[in-house]
């Protein structure tokens, strides 16, 4: 089963990101993890413009204040023996936050949501989203809950024949889903959901549903022997409306999707399916990607650094 050891929590948020920092410290705990925690500071010249003459002092105050905050969150896991380490760093925290997964490869990235209804509220508009969309590594968007340990697990898989290039995050999730599961001791509830066949005749649709079934349980089957409690779900209609009721009425504690689809050979975008889900639901989230998704990282940012050095050396005056 996936095992999380080099976690890594972005400390910022209204609750200073004391949510994300608590589930970490028990994911260390169990898999015997390091923690790191981040937060960021924007670069001194943009104090400049603000506090002036100022702008030196002001920064070392902010920059001291977010260094303490993050020590007085690590002490109760270092008093518990998990190794914590606290880096502040310089610009903007969702690419820098990036950065550090790629060139540490950590496993696992934790963040308390940012607002209190749904995950995200605008296009890539909230350092959750942005992480969501760029980070190499799963993202765990933690939102408030009356427990902390988890009782109900939702996994949104697409197991269908003709999406079999899906199939390594397929498995990629539910590997995730099942550790946690697992580690909580607790129910998981797989969900595939398949198109509105209104239109297609009562063979067609029986043949449809048939073929998804059987591709659910494909996938679902090698882990039933691991999870006592595993149940699965084959809806009918809109996927965003079917996953995101669906978590509502089982009253889930953690959603496990995917995010990513192709776009083109420079950037990506997070899928229409995924982005709709995150705008509604009301419970935690894990975001995964696909394997490919680092590399491609990696040779969209050298495909923009070549487009924006020929537009340089075509238009110098731009700098």
């Amino acid at each position: 089963m996936k095992q999380f050891r080099s976690l890594i929590v972005v400390v910022a948020g209204k609750d200073g990101g004391q949510l994300a920092v608590d589930q970490a410290a028990t994911l260390a705990a169990q898999n015997s993890g390091t923690v790191t925690l981040v937060d960021a500071i924007t670069p001194l010249s943009d104090f400049l413009e603000i506090a002036g003459s100022n702008a030196a002092e002001c920064h070392d105050e902010a920059s001291k204040l977010k260094t303490e905050h993050m020590e007085r969150l690590a002490k109760p896991l270092r008093d518990r023996g998990t190794r914590v380490d606290c880096l502040l760093l310089q610009g903007d925290l969702a690419e820098r936050t990036v950065e550090r997964v790629i060139v540490h490869g950590h496993d696992l990235l934790l963040k308390t949501a940012e607002h209190p209804h749904g995950i995200t509220q605008h296009m890539f508009g909230t350092v959750g989203q942005r992480l969501m969309r760029k980070c190499p590594c799963p993202v765990w968007i933690i939102k408030a809950a009356p427990e902390p340990k988890l009782k109900k697990i939702l996994v949104a898989i697409s197991p269908f024949p003709l999406e079999q290039q899906r199939h390594p995050m397929n498995v990629m999730m539910m590997k995730l889903a099942t550790s946690l599961t697992c580690m909580n001791d607790c129910e998981l509830n797989v969900v595939s959901v398949w198109p509105d066949l209104a239109l297609a005749t009562k063979n067609e649709q029986s043949e449809t549903k048939l073929l998804q079934d059987e591709a659910l349980e494909e996938i679902v089957g090698p882990y039933r022997c691991q999870v006592d409690d595993l149940q699965t779900h084959l809806l009918e209609g809109d996927p965003a409306d079917a996953i995101t009721g669906l978590t509502l009425k089982l009253d889930v504690d953690l959603l496990v999707l995917g995010t990513v689809c192709r776009s083109n050979f420079v950037f990506f975008t997070m899928g229409n399916t995924a982005e709709q889900v995150l705008q509604r639901v009301q419970c935690s989230v894990l975001a995964v990607k696909p394997d490919w998704f680092l590399a491609s990282v990696a040779k969209a940012a050298q495909e923009r650094s070549r487009l924006f050095d020929g537009l340089l050396s075509k238009s110098p005056g731009l700098i």
